[in-house]
């Protein structure tokens, strides 16, 4: 039988997961509302993090932050229904965490990057 986890251990596993995840899927909804995957560059992972972890920790631990071009058909569908997923997944150890919410475009003049902006909920 598998421990209980307390919900500060169940964070930690999942941040675990995020940061070793490359690539994650992000997930959005077409016109017709149909699901779109897509592989994306996980920023978040930990052979990246060390260029932005100063903007991630401005952001807040559990915001998810992806960049793409602004004509994207992603970026369309993100204005068209900001419902989303990503998924994050480690294959050495089969193990991975899936994150729905809401997301939106925006442009951060901090960070001078196109940007998607993911949050998920707790």
């Amino acid at each position: 039988m598998k421990p209980v986890l307390l919900p500060q251990q169940i964070k930690q596993y999942a941040r675990e997961i995020i940061e070793a995840s490359c690539p994650v899927v992000l997930m959005t909804l077409s016109a017709d509302g149909l699901p779109m995957s897509r592989a994306m560059t996980n920023l978040h992972g930990t052979d990246r993090l060390q260029s932005h972890s100063l903007f991630f920790a401005e952001q807040g631990a559990w915001n998810i932050f992806f960049r793409t071009h602004r004509s994207s058909e992603k970026v369309k569908q993100i204005h068209h229904s900001a419902k989303a997923a990503t998924y994050f997944c480690t294959a050495s150890k089969m193990t991975g965490l899936d994150l729905t919410g809401r997301i939106e475009v925006f442009e951060d003049t901090h960070a001078k990057k196109r940007s998607i902006f993911f949050t998920a909920h707790n």
